[in-house]
Order: structure tokens, then C-alpha cells, then sequence
């Protein structure tokens, strides 16, 4: 049996005694889970195939309590093939066909959801979330729900995720089971671990997508802090496109060049470049305004339209004074960081106004 790949020519009712013979006689120990293991993983591939005969969940149940029993093992590998197994049965099989199977396989699944390993757990939810998205198990739901009350923290979670599948993929088929599923909700949003509330919000979401009335009504009937635990959504940060105290209107863009002042009369704008720069360009600049777009060209930058510069002595006094500086300004050659070339420091040096005492150069 081991190692026999699905072939049509091959006797399914051969090889199904051959498994059965197997499970039937062969007790499971260190000895022996791998042997039990290959037969159920060859049984898998067999399913998978298109060989398979209609009668097939029939011939099944012969050796379907051996194989449920052996969901007991302690082997994660053993039991993590029976239950892809089963996932495969349930797949493959009409709901009609897998429903004789079910009574064998699925409470020893649920069994394996108590269980402290959390390696079972895991791959028992799983089993149960693929068969309930093929409209499986819906007749078992009373004993999903009954596990939470018996189940740990871990075990509550894993309920409630099968929950979520349940309301989801069986939706009207569920209305039989609305109470069952009320009652699971009640103890779920008060259960006094976080995570079992926030996926009791989950449950709660996918109800009320389903049965908004029910769910309307189930949440009046709630305590406030059950209320609270339930909300599914929270207030949305007001944005800056609707009508508030950050108006874009009332936001002043901050300037990149340090401020003296903060006061409104001598805040500076930052110098827009972008307006008209040909007023700026050197006159023995090798460079048009036309190839602005192509190259970055030299530009000769009056002290007047220097922010830093507005906040100066310098420059209040040529204000005072005007006659003092009749042309005062930047010579051709001396620009705001364009013949970066000429000067070998960082330091930006800029004229100072006739009439002034004597002054070392400042930085800005």
C-alpha cells in the first residue's frame, strides 16, 4: 500500500482493503505511526484523483472509526495527515456524502480545539474553517458554540475565528442557529480577555453585514461595557479638505530661512523665484532665460528681495538713509550662490551701504 501512486488501472477496492487491513490491525506506537501516517497520506492522494468510485464515502466508513480514533495520537504529524484527509474528504465529497462521515470525524476534531498543544488547536480550526467554506458542518454548530464555554483563552479564539467563517460562508442557512449564535456573542464581547473581544467584534461585524436588524436588536439589549467592546468603528480624524480650525486657508506655509521675528507685521515671505526670474539673471551669463528648463542659471539677486535681508541693520538704515546708497545692490558678479566657483569658503559675503561704520562681514 505505502508508496502506490493513484493510477486508473489500479483496484480502488483493492486498495482500500489493503488500508483498511492496516488500521484495523496495526496499533499505533513508535513503531508503527509511520506506517499508519503513509497509508491515510496515500488514502489522501487516492481521494484527490479522479479514480475515485460514487460509492465512495461508503467504502469509507469502514475504516473511518480507525482512522477518528487515531486523532487522538500525540503525533502532530500523524494527526495533521488524518485531518488534511478529512479536508480532502470534505472537498471532494457532496454535502449529502460527507454528512455520514461527519458524525465519525468532526467531535474528535472539536476535541483537538480543547487540547493544550496549541499545534493541535491550530490545525483542528483550520480543518473546521475549510469544511464550513464548503458549506460543511452546519448541522454541528450547536457544538462549535457549546466548545467556548469549555475552551482556555487560546481555544476561545479559535471558536470565535470559526464563528466568523460560519456567518460568512452559510449566512441564511444560519437563521435555525441565530440564538445559539446571540448567546456565544453575549458571553464573547464581556469575556475578560482582549483578544477574545476583538474577534467577538469580528463575529459581531460579519452578523450584522448578514442580519442588521438582529444584530440592531442584540446590541440595545447589551450592558454599556459590552456596548463599548462591540463598537466597530471609531471616530474618523477630521480631514483637512471639510470645514475646520486647519482650513488650508488659515495654514501658513513655514519658510526654510530662519525668522528674527514671529509677530505678523514682520514675518518674512519666502523669495518666489518662480514668478519672473529673467529680472535676475546676470548680464554676462552665458545663459538664456530659454534654457532655464535644461541647466540651473546664475542669477543676480538685488538686496531687496532677500528675506534675510529685509531683518538687517544694514538695510533699515539705507531705508533711513536713502540718498546715502543711490545704487546699492549686487554687481554682476556678485550673486547669491550661483559663482559658487569664485568663492573657495561657504561664507556668503554682501555689501555693505556707504555711510556705515566700519563692520566685519556677517554670515547668513
Amino acid at each position: 500500500m505505502p508508496g502506490t501512486t493513484p493510477n486508473k488501472s489500479v483496484d480502488f477496492a483493492k486498495v482500500l482493503d489493503e488500508a483498511a487491513n492496516i488500521l484495523k490491525s496495526t496499533p499505533e506506537n513508535e513503531d508503527t505511526w509511520s506506517l499508519l501516517n503513509e497509508t491515510i497520506r496515500e488514502l489522501d492522494d487516492f481521494t484527490k484523483s479522479d479514480i475515485i468510485p460514487e460509492n465512495f464515502s461508503n467504502l469509507i466508513q469502514v475504516f473511518s472509526n480507525d482512522i477518528a480514533a487515531l486523532l487522538t495520537s500525540q503525533k502532530s504529524i500523524l494527526v495533521a495527515t488524518i485531518l488534511d484527509f478529512v479536508k480532502t474528504l470534505g472537498i471532494n465529497l457532496s454535502s449529502d456524502d460527507f454528512l455520514v462521515l461527519e458524525e465519525q470525524f468532526v467531535p474528535e476534531i472539536l476535541k483537538l480545539i480543547q487540547r493544550d498543544a496549541r499545534i493541535f488547536q491550530l490545525r483542528a480550526r483550520e480543518c473546521i474553517v475549510t469544511l464550513v467554506q464548503h458549506k460543511k458542518l452546519l448541522t454541528f454548530f450547536p457544538a462549535v458554540v457549546e466548545g467556548f464555554a469549555e475552551g482556555n483563552e487560546f481555544a476561545k479564539c479559535n471558536i470565535m475565528e470559526i464563528l466568523v467563517e460560519y456567518v460568512q460562508c452559510l449566512q441564511i442557512d444560519m437563521e435555525p442557529y441565530l440564538e445559539s449564535l446571540e448567546s456565544v456573542l453575549r458571553v464573547g464581547c464581556a469575556d475578560s480577555s482582549q483578544d477574545v473581544r476583538e474577534i467577538t467584534r469580528r463575529v459581531y461585524d460579519a452578523y450584522r453585514k448578514q442580519f442588521k436588524e438582529r444584530a440592531e436588536i442584540l446590541k440595545d439589549a447589551l450592558s454599556e461595557e459590552s456596548k463599548n467592546n462591540l463598537k466597530i468603528e471609531s471616530p474618523s480624524l477630521p480631514s483637512l479638505s471639510e470645514e475646520s480650525d486647519c482650513d488650508s486657508e488659515h495654514v501658513i506655509e513655514l519658510s526654510p530661512t530662519p525668522l528674527r521675528s514671529t509677530t505678523p507685521q514682520n514675518r518674512m515671505i519666502p523669495l518666489d523665484l518662480t514668478k519672473s526670474t529673467s529680472k535676475y539673471l546676470s548680464k554676462d551669463s552665458p545663459l538664456s532665460t530659454s534654457s532655464l528648463s535644461s541647466r540651473t542659471s546664475k542669477l543676480t539677486i538685488p538686496c531687496d528681495d532677500l528675506p534675510y535681508m529685509k531683518s538687517t541693520r544694514a538695510h533699515h538704515h539705507r531705508l533711513s538713509q536713502n540718498s546715502l546708497a543711490p545704487e546699492f545692490g549686487l554687481k554682476s558678479w556678485e550673486t547669491s550662490g550661483a559663482n559658487i566657483d569664485i568663492f573657495p569658503m561657504t561664507l556668503r559675503i554682501y555689501p555693505v551701504p556707504e555711510g556705515l561704520p566700519d563692520r566685519k562681514p556677517f554670515r547668513v
